[in-house]
């Protein structure tokens, strides 16, 4: 996509291309069609600032494999390739061992195991790239939040955005397209009208547009975005879950039914995981009496809505983050931090969490899971702290605070480009 909107000339396209290969170059780098990537745009891919690795090891992967993909022709690459990783490497051992190769016999596991006895042993730095920003999007403290603030973990420095217009609501669903947030949805604290309202902040010029109105009124919904487009499911209207799904077409500039729910759920998470729609949990039944325990997913290309499985431990106001071709499950009334394995079809837990938070908020930012913020009611208090788990280490640890302790708040990653 980035290589066509280039060619064209296409210079919208040819960001928003760039900012998806960034966000997401695991994936990228893991598609067949990477190996016939040029040099000239491997070297642009590695000059980014803001590619999406934590680790600048985690770069030497590819490097390999698109090296050993056309060994013959681009073991004279390898070298310059790797001086655009900040890693501590000889190049002058690097050069003799791969001189006393011979180019046909290099196989990926020997060019492998010639760059990892180039690194210099005693480096212990973890070299780090920033790849991502947090957004948290107004919230609820005793009374509806207006701000926006942004916040770098690396640097845990917070400035603070163009506050919401129309503030006064609470329960809104937010996602972000591109370098888009969009805010659909909600109630009035006065009256509990759900509303169909949408604003869209732009993270690149910091300023608030009114979107064009959802097709139906609804709060405690989940929202999300795929294939470019914005959706908004289920959730609360005049008091009971609602099983209708819309999506918004940036492109079309309008909002689309979609086929409704298998059951209506509010306060329910929801995530996508290679192009599928996962909403997990919330509450069903009369005025969200019961707690759902299944797990819907939507498959766009064919407007289809299945149950695959049910959660061992059913919740409301948690939230969903895919991590390595996993759902992790954080947040609710418990610590339990699950796993779910689609493929598999696998179920486990994880490290338990620091505090019980209801309504928090979670984003994966430098190959971490990040939880903002939330309401505990074993203390009765709203929380302040970010609590971040290492899937390395299978830990979580406190890593900072909100600038205001809050729930229902808005929770993204941007990526700048």
């Amino acid at each position: 996509m980035h290589s066509f909107a280039e060619f064209h000339v296409c210079s919208e396209l040819e960001k928003e291309s760039r900012r998806i290969l960034c966000s997401r170059f695991k994936e990228v780098w893991q598609q067949e069609e990477f190996l016939e990537i040029s040099l000239e745009k491997f070297l642009f891919i590695l000059s980014r600032k803001n590619l999406n690795v934590w680790k600048e090891e985690a770069v030497i992967e590819p490097v390999i494999k698109w090296t050993a993909h056309d060994v013959k022709n681009r073991i004279e690459c390898l070298c310059n390739l790797l001086s655009y990783i900040n890693i501590d490497i000889d190049p002058v051992y690097l050069k003799a061992a791969l001189g006393l190769q011979r180019s046909c016999l290099l196989t990926e596991n020997k060019i492998r195991s010639l760059i990892y006895n180039a690194l210099n042993p005693m480096h212990k730095e973890i070299s780090q790239r920033s790849t991502a920003t947090m957004y948290i999007i107004g919230g609820y403290y005793w009374h509806p939040l207006s701000e926006v603030h942004i916040w770098d973990p690396l640097t845990n420095v917070w400035i603070q955005g163009a506050e919401i217009p129309d503030y006064t609501r609470e329960s809104y669903g937010v996602t972000c397209l591109g370098p888009n947030i969009y805010v659909t949805g909600g109630y009035r604290t006065d009256n509990i009208d759900a509303l169909d309202t949408v604003w869209i902040y732009n993270s690149e010029g910091d300023e608030w547009t009114e979107g064009l109105p959802m097709l139906n009124a609804r709060y405690y919904h989940c929202a999300v975005t795929l294939g470019g487009c914005v959706y908004a499911l289920g959730g609360y209207r005049k008091g009971a879950p609602a099983e209708d799904a819309e999506f918004y077409d940036p492109l079309k500039e309008k909002w689309l039914p979609i086929a409704n729910m298998i059951k209506g759920v509010g306060n329910a998470t929801a995530c996508v995981l290679h192009e599928v729609i996962y909403v997990i949990g919330g509450h069903c039944g009369y005025r969200g009496s019961c707690t759902y325990d299944k797990v819907q997913s939507y498959n766009s290309d064919i407007n289809e809505w299945s149950l695959i499985t049910a959660s061992p431990h059913p919740e409301y106001g948690l939230c969903s983050v895919p991590f390595e071709n996993k759902l992790y499950l954080v947040g609710g009334q418990t610590t339990i931090t699950e796993c779910y394995d689609p493929e598999e079809n696998e179920w486990r837990e994880t490290a338990p969490m620091m505090e019980r938070r209801m309504e928090c908020g979670a984003v994966i930012m430098n190959g971490c899971i990040y939880v903002t913020g939330g309401y505990s009611y074993s203390k009765g208090t709203y929380l302040q702290s970010i609590e971040k788990y290492d899937p390395d280490l299978n830990k979580w640890e406190i890593v900072g605070n909100l600038p205001s302790a809050m729930r229902s708040h808005g929770c993204v990653c941007v990526y700048s480009v």
